[in-house]
């Protein structure tokens, strides 16, 4: 059943709700948490991940990351729970979530 579809349905009954919520955390752990594990290490500080930034990696000229790819680690939730995905008019984006920030913060250096 596609997001669309389930979005519509989120009055009529609890069960659409829970599938846009369950979606949203299997994208977390799948994309994030288990795809990036391979790259992480251990030190006496605890678990790092370090990326490889390129000055040269875009047409912009700002920097691109690999190995792995850091930059589209959300702050932002798939969907907001649990009325479903919003958007903010300014930024078209949905606002920051508490599950989202949480991500991201796994990432920042301290």
């Amino acid at each position: 059943t596609s997001e669309e579809v389930l979005v519509r349905l989120l009055g009529l009954h609890e069960a659409p709700g829970l599938i846009l919520q369950h979606r949203q955390l299997h994208k977390l752990l799948s994309t994030y948490l288990l795809g990036l594990q391979a790259w992480a290490f251990h030190d006496s500080d605890g678990v790092r991940l370090h990326s490889v930034f390129q000055p040269t990696g875009t047409g912009t000229g700002r920097l691109s990351s690999c190995e792995p790819n850091v930059q589209n680690v959300p702050k932002h939730s798939l969907a907001a729970f649990p009325s479903g995905p919003s958007a903010s008019a300014s930024t078209g984006q949905p606002p920051p979530t508490g599950a989202g920030c949480a991500v991201r913060e796994a990432f920042a250096a301290p």
